[in-house]
């Protein structure tokens, strides 16, 4: 079966078209200026630089072929042209092939581009369901008690000064940052989202490893374990 797809490839501004909020101006412009500021205020009182976008002439035009994908760009879009048996294999198939794509684009441009699937249309006019998240709800829960022995914790433990410790909270805090973050900075259905799964434990693991020692690279790993606690029994007593 025959089918039909779109995509759109991001960021935009490199084609030379509106990128959002951002000045697109060709490579190599000089002389870029941001709007006029009013000091004592902290407000913009005019306009910057107006973009100077790419003329229809000059539009980025090309005819590709991406593994098993025939491809028309117009800028910062891809019509596609495919065989599968069904949605779903088309879907993956256009994944596959614009994930390896990117990755090469990303390397030969040294900029990063990501993509987002459009539409998928047989022949016969379906539309395949493209994955989509849906937020239903947000939930936080409290434990008044319990916060206020953490904070009484915190306290007594920000007199310590250690530097081993303060790298071990550095890498510590940012795991957490990248776990609450983690759907802000990147899409949930991206290989970036698993990427960065990967590097929230690893950050967990320099966090634990900075203080106990690492079983696989130190040699006295039992005795490390056991000086440091003594080193911060001590200093929890001072």
């Amino acid at each position: 079966m025959k089918f039909i797809a779109s995509v759109e490839i991001q960021p935009s501004g490199p084609f030379g078209v509106p990128a959002g909020d951002a000045i697109v101006v060709p490579g190599g412009t000089s002389n870029i200026l941001s709007a006029p500021l009013h000091a004592r205020s902290m407000t913009k009182v005019g306009h910057s630089s107006l973009s100077r976008f790419r003329e229809d002439s000059k539009a980025v035009k090309k005819n590709l072929r991406i593994m098993d994908l025939t491809c028309v760009l117009q800028d910062n879009f891809l019509n596609i042209k495919l065989d599968a048996s069904r949605g779903k294999e088309a879907y993956d198939k256009i994944v596959h092939s614009l994930d390896r794509f990117m990755k090469h684009l990303t390397l030969t441009t040294g900029q990063l581009y990501s993509f987002k699937v459009l539409f998928v249309e047989a022949e016969n006019g379906s539309l395949y369901p493209l994955p989509r998240r849906v937020n239903m709800m947000s939930l936080v829960g409290y434990d008044l008690d319990r916060l206020g022995s953490d904070i009484d914790t915190a306290e007594k433990m920000s007199s310590l000064s250690d530097p081993v410790l303060e790298r071990a909270l550095q890498y510590y805090e940012h795991s957490l940052f990248l776990f609450e973050k983690r759907g802000q900075i990147t899409d949930i259905l991206s290989s970036h989202f698993r990427y960065m799964i990967s590097e929230i434990f690893l950050n967990m693991w320099k966090a634990a490893s900075t203080v106990i020692g690492d079983p696989t690279v130190d040699k006295d790993y039992s005795s490390t374990i056991s000086l440091r606690r003594q080193t911060l029994l001590r200093k929890d007593h001072v």
